[in-house]
């Protein structure tokens, strides 16, 4: 890939990330004089930089701090002067937001190569039609979209559960981890880490001896990963990404074996 997709995919992405965590301001000064901005919202059409900024600095007074997940940026054009790169993502609230929303969208970012470096002159970010319903004067979509909807009532379902992993932990700490905070558990050495959605947890049971308490709720992607099947977003040649972006990696022989088990779990026929 050339230094100015690389540059360009980088920025894209930081700039997302900041400016979900409130930042809108790392995205403005990256911004062109005359660049263009198109939003998901009806009113969300902006030509120049001073009415951007009015339009982001709005947004981001309502809005509580997220992060991109299972986020993929592509080049879709580039010459020596300016760069396209499109885009797509889950934006999902922090654990400390005072609501939950996971909702899909996509970007488009063209940047143009300047002596003071790379300027954007023009986004677009859009929803789909779902999650686009906002109340009257609201600048963004606190409603729960319908993918965060499966998402919470699937976690209510679970909630009654009390299955747990016991492990002994560092100075002969013990816990006591849900099967369903588990995304993940990594070997490390003889002993592994516990990756659930709220912290990491380094124990002193081996891999083996965490998949006999777990039996058949955590898959054995690879002898060094069990992973939670409700957190699985993606499975492609040979790559198994996680709800919180988390990529791993399947081998060439485990592969066929692991898609055949996923499309019986979820009754998928392909045929």
């Amino acid at each position: 890939m050339k230094q100015l997709e690389q540059e360009s995919i980088h920025l894209t992405s930081e700039c997302l990330r900041h400016f979900w965590q409130g930042d809108c301001g790392f995205v403005l000064e990256r911004c062109a004089e005359d660049v263009t901005w198109v939003g998901a919202q009806q009113e969300q059409f902006r030509i120049g930089l001073a009415d951007m900024e009015a339009d982001l600095r709005a947004v981001t007074r309502e809005m509580q701090p997220c992060h991109l997940v299972s986020a993929e940026f592509f080049p879709a054009a580039c010459d020596r002067r300016f760069c396209t790169v499109v885009g797509r993502y889950l934006v999902t609230t922090d654990q400390e937001a005072a609501y939950f929303l996971q909702a899909q969208q996509r970007c488009t970012m063209v940047w143009e190569k300047r002596e003071e470096g790379l300027r954007l002159k023009h986004v677009h970010i859009s929803n789909p039609m779902n999650e686009l319903q906002v109340a009257e004067q609201e600048q963004f979509p606190n409603l729960v979209g319908k993918m965060a909807h499966q998402y919470l009532l699937h976690h209510i379902r679970k909630a009654g559960e009390t299955v747990t992993l016991a492990a002994l932990g560092a100075g002969g700490s013990l816990h006591f981890v849900r099967l369903t905070d588990i995304l993940y558990i990594a070997a490390k050495g003889k002993f592994a880490v516990i990756h659930t959605s709220y912290r990491d947890i380094a124990v002193k049971s081996s891999i083996a001896e965490l998949a006999e308490q777990a039996g058949n709720a955590l898959v054995a992607v690879h002898r060094s990963f069990l992973v939670n099947p409700d957190y699985m977003v993606s499975l492609v040649r040979y790559k198994l990404t996680l709800l919180d972006g988390t990529q791993l990696p399947i081998p060439v022989k485990k592969f066929n074996d692991l898609r055949a088990m996923l499309l019986s779990r979820h009754q998928l026929d392909e045929t």
